[in-house]
């Protein structure tokens, strides 16, 4: 379940806590991952969230079918900006 949102395990079983599973999700898979894991058991698993760390998303936001490109151009799409990525070149003040 974790593993279809891009998620993580790294503990599945834990001395002190049987039946607890330690798992790093990212933020932006997070968000309805209650509602997709109680429906995934049945309504027998619940969870518990803290923030742990950064990490950087592999690849280039430049470099096409990268994983950085893809959420670049769904952020472009969702803010109404141009699809194509501006140089920074076009970024600086021209005086």
């Amino acid at each position: 379940i974790v593993s279809q949102r891009r998620g993580e395990v790294l503990v599945d079983q834990d001395e002190m806590r049987p039946n607890t599973i330690r798992a790093h999700l990212p933020v932006a898979e997070s968000f309805g991952f209650d509602t997709f894991l109680k429906k995934k058991t049945g309504g027998r698993a619940f969870l518990s969230m803290q923030y742990s760390h950064h990490q950087q998303y592999p690849g280039s936001p430049l470099q096409k079918n990268s994983m950085q490109y893809t959420t670049v151009m769904e952020m472009r799409k969702a803010k109404g900006l141009r699809s194509d990525i501006p140089m920074w070149t076009d970024l600086v003040d021209k005086l």
